[in-house]
């Protein structure tokens, strides 16, 4: 069992850590929309399903690289 979860530590990085720059991407299997707003209401970069291919990674590292917080 994990001391936190994706989010409470996207969180932890984000406010405690104060750290606006390190990119981060969830990966889960939950596919909901409802999953993705949590996951951004968080302060991740961006979200991906389990069932995502390769080639979805390089096209959101760039991505996340520009839109990030």
């Amino acid at each position: 069992m994990p001391l936190c979860n994706g989010y409470d530590a996207t969180q932890h990085i984000r406010t405690k850590m104060k750290n606006k720059d390190v990119i981060i991407i969830a990966l889960t299997a939950n596919s909901t929309n409802e999953a993705k707003e949590r996951c951004i209401a968080a302060g991740m970069n961006d979200y991906f399903n389990k069932v995502c291919s390769l080639r979805c990674f390089p096209s959101s590292l760039t991505n996340a690289k520009y839109y990030s917080r």
